[in-house]
């Protein structure tokens, strides 16, 4: 691995973060925009750390179980956050 080109490959990567970043809708002080907010900006940490992965093959296992795990964990908040809110909806309102 060069190390010149490593670090301009982090640079890139760190730029490209910086320039989607900016472009997610600041979150008013509700908790659903919040959420919002950070799950876009968790998308946009998720990408580049998937190009980490790709471009490390040194560490590409470690690196992609630690993805995976994340992303299990995640998604299992996301189905109890999907009960919850089924849970919450009145009678009426459930699909």
């Amino acid at each position: 691995m060069n190390t010149n080109y490593a670090v301009k490959y982090l640079k890139e990567i760190e730029k490209t973060i910086a320039t989607k970043i900016n472009l997610v809708k600041e979150p008013s002080e509700l908790l659903e925009s919040k959420q919002h907010y950070y799950d876009e900006v968790l998308k946009i940490y998720q990408e580049a750390f998937t190009r980490l992965i790709e471009y490390s093959v040194t560490f590409s296992k470690l690196l992609n179980e630690i993805n995976k795990a994340y992303r299990n964990a995640l998604h299992a908040r996301d189905e109890r956050i999907s009960l919850f809110i089924t849970q919450d909806k009145h009678p009426s309102q459930k699909s």
